[in-house]
């Protein structure tokens, strides 16, 4: 889209003014400024584009639906009469006057030319607020509503509101807070002014997305970790009895196998019984049947059947005789035929002989006779040679008046041909010279725009775009490399602390294994001392000892003699406090086992992610140098705070140059296409003067062929008299 032409009339501080793009100074230039004191209506200019193209402006469109009443105006539509909105475009009507318009003209992005105007004002002495009336103009097509406006700008625009407050237009406002905000509001308000909100959104839900994976991962690898392993005793064992079971499952198969063929052979030999059964059958079915007295007459046919062959063979040949016996007959009547044909032409032939025969000996009579006339028959013959001479002449000299008035006739037809010829060239030489006069004007347009320039400016912006695009993706290769070192860093952190607490664990279980080893092994010995009281050797001493002798086992005096009942009644509880010990200890251990596989695992992954931070702490490395010399080549601080957004503007900066030079690029373009469609048309013309120039001459040459004819038929024809008389 390229504008053309800006009127403002009676719009906020202008009163009016006409801005002309297609003129110089603002023709040939691709960046210009609009300048001028506050309030002389530097932001009147653009919201009068957007008004004339949209119906509203980035100023109005942030307001409030709020309302105001003008007591010197009266609304229109009664269910309005309280005021009317802050953001109604009709605000923008100059103060004290009764109408305004904006009126733009431009050339859409289908090359066709567009006029879009908006007026409202004041009706009559009852100051009642007019309607606005929008309208939009393509080529000979005019639209006057608002459903039908909207996507017409669209199309030929290519944006709509919002798009283009973003990508042509940036609100004065808007750009201000920009300024003014700190370093971190400055983002949000980019994203806001260009519409990307969406991609820190997608940004943040990738960033969460992934640490819950990473948990889910540690979690798996915990859980992996932690799965007990057979060991190589019960490995082995497992395998030999798959090996036996394979060894099993081999010999079954080939046991299927074996009583699967001898199934199959007796299936055979069943179905060969069967079929013999059924042949000796019908064996005995036939041996029955051949001897009825209907197969006996039928043997004795097939014997004298037999009996007869050579006379049947004789028979044969026979009829093959009388078949060229037949042939034979019938070629000789055909013969016949021939033979009477031709002595009938011999007797035609014969009689004609003697007629002709007749004839010549009456011309030599009639020639013997007239033999005195001789003389004069050979003088007749110049006489009728020079009348018929004479008869000749006069039948031409008839023919060549005939032409000499036939040609007389087309002269002047050919003449009149000749002139529209002559005047058709004259007119396309006209044609071509006006051609030649708009191809050289045209020529001179396109040498002042510079192409050349043009082109060379598009490349170092495009070169420039490419830097800058480059920049931006080292920026967000930086920012990922930090993440990747905070969270690798992060993670690695997490392990040690985890480490330290198995550590810590291990160390707080070493003395309670201690204890309760110590504790299990008392236990140990007090049950066994307990049990040697109760073995069948203990038993025999027990029955000679009596109260008052000295136990042979602990040397105490014997008190009182325990039975064997009450001896196991009382080793019980002994029993039953070492297994309860025992799994105590058997807890510990295990405990002490898992916990130390764990501590495994966890610096196993220490060891991993300390070789991913080195990594990314590298490839960190790698993306600061990389950025430090993208940011060198499009002359930005790389170490500086607002980093990304200067980055941004430029690279807004640069784009909107690019798409001012696309533009002129086009227009360039569309002037090369007309003048090589005028070229075309001139090498069209100047053919069509040839093609006129060799039909003019063609008629001249008629002319001239024409006078000629009727020199020389005046010629023949004077001659043709004469030799006539």
């Amino acid at each position: 889209m390229k504008f053309n032409k800006l009127k403002i009339h009676n719009i906020a501080s202008i009163a009016d003014a006409t801005i002309d793009f297609d003129q110089q100074p603002l023709r040939d230039e691709p960046l210009f400024l609009i300048c001028g004191e506050t309030g002389s209506g530097k932001s009147t200019i653009l919201d009068a584009i957007c008004l004339a193209l949209y119906k509203t402006t980035p100023r109005i469109k942030q307001q409030k639906r709020e309302k105001y009443f003008d007591e010197n105006l009266q609304i229109i539509n009664k269910g309005e009469n309280e005021g009317i909105q802050v953001n109604d475009p009709r605000q923008y009507l100059r103060r004290g006057t009764s109408e305004g318009f904006v009126e733009l003209t431009y050339t859409g992005n289908n090359d066709e030319k567009c006029r879009a105007r908006i007026e409202f004002g004041i009706v009559g002495r009852s100051q009642n607020l007019k309607k606005t009336e929008w309208e939009l103009t393509i080529g000979s097509q005019t639209y006057s509503k608002e459903d039908d406006i909207k996507p017409q700008i669209e199309a030929t625009v290519g944006f709509d509101f919002e798009q283009f407050c973003r990508t042509t237009m940036l609100a004065q406002g808007e750009f201000t807070r920009f300024l003014k905000s700190k370093e971190d509001e400055k983002s949000n308000i980019l994203e806001k002014l260009t519409g990307t909100e969406i991609y820190s959104k997608i940004g943040r839900r990738i960033y969460e997305i992934t640490k819950e994976k990473e948990s889910a991962k540690t979690a798996a690898e915990t859980a992996i970790q932690a799965i007990k392993l057979l060991g190589s005793d019960e490995l082995q064992l497992l395998l030999n009895e798959q090996a036996q079971l394979e060894k099993v499952r081999t010999e079954h198969v080939g046991l299927k196998n074996s009583l699967e063929k001898q199934k199959t052979w007796l299936e055979k030999t069943a179905e060969i019984a069967a079929n013999e059964q059924k042949i000796k059958t019908e064996l005995t079915f036939w041996e029955e049947k051949k001897q009825t007295p209907q197969i006996i007459g039928i043997q004795k046919i097939a014997t004298q059947w037999h009996r007869t062959e050579k006379e049947r063979q004789a028979m044969n040949a026979l009829q093959k005789l009388e078949q060229q016996y037949n042939e034979y007959k019938a070629e000789e009547q055909r013969l016949e035929s021939v033979f009477q044909q031709l002595i009938s032409g011999e007797m035609y032939r014969k009689l004609e002989i003697e007629k002709h025969q007749k004839e010549i000996e009456l011309l030599t009579q009639l020639l013997e006779k007239e033999q005195p006339h001789a003389t004069m028959f050979a003088e007749s013959q110049l006489i009728v040679s020079k009348l018929r001479q004479h008869l000749n002449d006069k039948a031409e000299a008839a023919r060549l008046l005939v032409q000499v008035k036939d040609e007389e006739a087309k002269l002047p037809q050919y003449e009149t041909l000749r002139d529209l010829k002559k005047k058709e060239w004259n007119d396309i030489g006209e044609l071509l010279k006006k051609q030649n006069e708009e191809i050289d004007t045209k020529l001179n347009l396109l040498n002042s725009m510079n192409v050349s320039q043009i082109t060379i400016n598009l490349q170092e912006i495009n070169a420039s775009l490419k830097s800058i695009r480059d920049t931006q993706r080292e920026i967000e290769a930086k920012s990922r490399a930090n993440d990747d070192v905070m969270k690798t860093s992060s993670k690695v952190d997490e392990i040690k602390k985890s480490i330290a607490t198995k550590i810590q664990s291990l160390a707080d279980l070493e003395p309670k294994i201690t204890d309760a080893q110590r504790t299990f092994d008392d236990a140990v010995q007090v049950y066994e001392k307990t049990k040697l009281g109760l073995d069948n050797h203990a038993k025999a001493l027990r029955l000679q000892l009596r109260t008052g002798d000295i136990c042979p086992v602990c040397g105490s005096t014997i008190e009182t003699i325990i039975h064997d009942e009450e001896l196991e009644k009382a080793l019980q509880p002994l029993k039953d406090d070492l297994a309860k010990k025992e799994h105590h200890l058997n807890i510990l251990k295990d405990n002490q086992k898992t916990t130390a596989a764990e501590l495994k695992s966890q610096q196993q992954m220490l060891e991993a992610g300390q070789k991913e931070l080195q990594q990314s702490e590298i490839t960190q490395q790698k993306a600061t140098e990389a950025l430090n010399n993208a940011c060198k080549e499009i002359g930005i601080a790389p170490n500086a705070s607002n980093l990304v957004d200067q980055v941004a503007v430029l690279l807004a900066q640069k784009e909107s140059n690019l798409s001012e030079l696309q533009q002129q690029l086009k227009i360039a373009n569309t002037l090369q296409d007309e003048i090589n469609a005028k070229n075309k048309d001139k090498d069209n013309t100047a053919a069509a003067e040839k093609q006129a120039n060799a039909n003019m001459i063609e008629a001249e040459k008629k002319i001239l062929s024409i006078k000629n004819n009727i020199n020389n038929y005046n010629n023949l024809l004077k001659q043709k008299n004469i030799d006539a008389e």
